[in-house]
């Protein structure tokens, strides 16, 4: 009766194969807590223009068309934000926007107030500009604005928050869509080797969290996927401690 052995070839390929396992979800692993990180960055920067803009009555309905785009900008750059007026009534209405820009601190605010009259359904859009050098705590531009409600349409009040990064050399808009085309590629390329389980719900909460803050501002939502994916990331390490498969 003949037994068979491992062949010197066989178990160097072995091994060359675990360590590219090794160094693959080592990769992996850095990767997506260097995304973690910069989400969590930017979605403070918005939970702080949140706050900011409780000063406007905490019970107010939600002001959902106020978008500023970069979310992440360099230390020389302006920022626009933009917000949309809206007349839901079937005639012509006036609505007040009061809106306050911090100026290198929270108890130094510069206002802005605006009437606007609009026809029936009507709408326009504001434009503003937040300037780096306004900058509060170091790293964070708030914008936070006030719309006064009408017949039926109650108050609303709404918030952005970029962040500022220490960085001079590539516009904020280049950097941020930098870091959202990685993290969409990675995904891409994991989804592409047919990843499943945990890893692939991994992928696809971090992909959703940093498209609906990039595109939508929804930094609540954000959090709650980012979230998600540390929460995934904590019970595959909790099950690699019993030697289970988890991470695909």
């Amino acid at each position: 009766m003949q037994t068979a052995t491992a062949t010197p070839t066989s178990t160097s390929e072995t091994q060359a194969r675990t360590r590219n396992r090794a160094w693959s979800q080592a990769l992996y692993v850095l990767s997506v807590a260097l995304a973690l990180g910069f989400l969590a960055l930017m979605l403070a920067a918005a939970f702080e223009a949140r706050v900011f803009s409780n000063k406007f009555y905490l019970r107010e309905a939600s002001w959902p068309d106020v978008r500023c785009f970069p979310v992440a900008t360099l230390a020389d750059e302006q920022v626009p934000v933009w917000v949309t007026v809206r007349n839901p009534l079937d005639r012509k209405a006036t609505r007040y926007v009061l809106v306050e820009i911090p100026q290198g601190s929270v108890l130094l605010v510069k206002q802005d107030r605006r009437k606007v009259t609009l026809p029936p359904k009507g709408k326009t859009r504001l434009t503003y500009t937040l300037e780096v050098e306004d900058r509060v705590y170091g790293f964070v531009l708030m914008w936070a604005g006030f719309l006064q409600g009408t017949l039926n349409v109650p108050n609303q009040v709404g918030s952005c928050g970029v962040l500022v990064l220490p960085l001079s050399f590539l516009p904020g808009r280049v950097v941020g869509m930098g870091v959202l085309a990685l993290v969409l590629l990675g995904v891409t390329l994991d989804l592409a080797r047919g990843v499943r389980g945990a890893r692939k719900a991994m992928d696809l909460a971090l992909a959703g969290a940093y498209l609906v803050h990039f595109f939508f501002n929804w930094w609540f939502v954000a959090a709650l996927l980012g979230f998600m994916v540390l929460v995934i990331a904590v019970w595959v390490l909790a099950t690699r401690v019993f030697n289970i498969e988890a991470i695909g």
